[in-house]
C-alpha cells in the first residue's frame, strides 16, 4: 500500500521504509473505512476523502515530490496488484469504498518528463515545483478532497517547520484554485513513528494500530489524519470525525474493510491475522547502547539509511528487496537506557548488520536530561490559514 499494501509496502528509494511512511498509508484507510461504513455513496464516483496523501518525509529523499505511497508500478514485479487502470480504481472504490493504486503512465504523464529535466538542472529541491508534482497526480487522480500529511525533520525533505508550512500553503492553494477541498497536517519526522521499521514489519504494526493495539505515537497521527481526511468529506465536526475513526477501530470493522480491499487487489489476506506467515529474515541482531543516558536524539534517516543497508529499501534501481529486512525499535528519543541494554533489534542478513550499526549510531545523541517532548503534529494549513498546534 503505500508502496503498499497488498505487497506489504514495497518501498525503493533510500530511506524509503520510516515508519511515519504506514502512518499515511493506515490514516487513509481509516479514513476511508470510516467514510465508507457511515452508510454515504461516494461523490462523484470516489471518495470524497480518499487514499490520497502526500508525504515530504525521508523516503522521497531520492524523489522528494513522489506519492509516498504510491509506488513505481513498472519497477517491481511485486506490485501489480496496484498497478490497476483508472476505471477499474473507480469501480472498487464505488464497490468497497477504497481502493490504492500507483502511479501510471496514464496519471500524470509529463510529471516524469518535468522530474528528469529538475534533476539534470538542479531544480528537484524547488518548492513550486515539488507542489506542482504533487498536486498534479492529485487533481489527476479525481479527488474530491485532498489531506497532504507534510512531514518536517531530520528525515523529511523539508527541514523545518516553516519550510513545511511554505510547501503545504502552496499546495493547498493549488488545489483550491482547482475548486478541491485541501487540507495539509505538518507532522515530525526527527523521531520514526511507531517502533518498527521495514517492509513486512511495517504491515504488521499497521494492521496493529487497526486491531486497536497499535503504538501510541502511530495512532494518535492515524487518528489525527483520519479525522482530518472525514471533516474534508463533511462528515461532521473535527471531535465527531475524530470519534468515528475511533469507533472503526473499536468494533474491527476498520480491520475487516482493510481485509476487503486486500482481497480485492489480489493481496493474501491470511497475513494480516497471522503474521507468522510472512517471510522469516535470515538473521537477527541486538543493537546495544554504548552508555547510559537519556536518548536525545534518534535521527529519522539515518534510521532508515540503516534499514535500507540492512535490505529493506533500495540503494539503487533494480537492488533486490528483502522484504523480512528492517529494525524494531525497542528505545527511542526520551527514552533513558542503561549501558548494553537493547536500542533495537536489526533484521537481515547477517553480513550487512556492521554497516547498518555505524549508520544508525551515527544518528543516536545521548545526554543526561532528558529531551523536551516534541510534538507529532505542529500545524494544520487550510485555505483560511495556519493553524498551530
Amino acid at each position: 500500500m503505500k508502496r503498499t499494501i497488498s505487497s506489504a509496502k514495497t518501498l525503493q528509494g533510500k530511506s524509503r521504509v520510516l515508519a511515519c511512511a504506514i502512518a499515511a498509508t493506515v490514516c487513509a484507510l481509516m479514513a476511508c473505512m470510516a467514510f465508507a461504513l457511515s452508510g454515504c455513496k461516494p461523490p462523484q464516483g470516489q471518495l470524497a476523502a480518499n487514499a490520497a496523501l502526500a508525504e515530504m518525509s525521508a523516503i522521497q529523499q531520492k524523489n522528494p515530490e513522489s506519492i509516498s505511497y504510491l509506488p513505481e508500478v513498472s519497477q517491481a514485479k511485486e506490485l501489480e496488484q496496484i498497478g490497476i487502470s483508472q476505471e477499474e480504481f473507480f469501480a472498487q472504490v464505488n464497490k468497497i469504498g477504497l481502493s490504492v493504486i500507483g502511479q501510471s503512465e496514464g496519471i500524470a504523464i509529463a510529471d516524469k518528463k518535468m522530474y528528469a529535466l529538475r534533476d539534470v538542472t538542479a531544480t528537484v529541491s524547488c518548492i513550486p515545483l515539488i507542489a506542482s508534482s504533487i498536486m498534479s497526480k492529485k487533481l489527476a487522480s479525481g479527488s474530491d478532497a485532498i489531506l497532504l500529511d507534510v512531514t518536517t525533520g531530520t528525515g523529511a525533505f523539508m527541514k523545518t517547520v516553516e519550510q513545511s508550512i511554505e510547501l503545504a500553503k502552496l499546495m493547498v492553494s493549488i488545489g483550491t484554485h482547482h475548486g478541491r477541498r485541501v487540507a495539509a497536517m505538518i507532522t515530525d519526522m526527527d523521531t520514526p513513528l511507531g517502533h518498527n521499521i521495514g517492509n513486512s514489519l511495517e504491515v504488521m504494526e499497521s494492521m496493529d494500530v487497526l486491531k486497536g493495539h497499535g503504538p501510541a505515537d502511530l495512532t494518535e497521527v492515524c487518528l489525527q489524519l483520519a479525522a482530518n481526511m472525514l471533516v474534508l468529506a463533511d462528515k461532521g465536526s473535527p471531535a465527531e470525525c475524530r470519534a468515528m475513526a475511533e469507533a472503526v477501530i473499536a468494533d474491527g470493522s476498520a480491520f475487516a474493510k482493510c481485509k476487503e480491499m486486500f482481497a480485492a487487489q489480489g493481496g493474501d489476506t491470511r497475513v494480516l491475522d497471522d503474521y507468522s506467515l510472512f517471510e522469516k529474515p535470515a538473521a537477527s541482531y541486538e543493537l546495544l547502547a554504548e552508555e547510559d543516558g537519556y536518548i536525545v536524539a534518534n535521527d529519522a534517516e539515518k534510521i532508515g539509511s540503516a534499514s535500507v543497508l540492512l535490505g529493506a529499501g533500495r540503494q539503487k534501481k533494480g537492488d533486490p528487496l528483502d522484504f523480512a529486512a528492517g529494525i524494531t525499535l525497542h528505545k527511542k528519543r526520551g527514552d533513558y537506557v542503561h549501558k548494553g541494554e537493547s536500542l533495537a533489534t536489526f533484521y537481515g542478513a547477517a553480513d550487512k548488520f556492521d554497516a547498518a550499526a555505524a549508520e544508525f549510531r551515527s544518528g543516536l545523541v545521548y545526554g543526561p536530561e532528558k529531551p523536551e517532548e516534541a510534538p507529532l503534529v505542529y500545524a494544520l494549513v487550510t485555505k483560511d490559514g495556519v493553524e498551530r498546534y
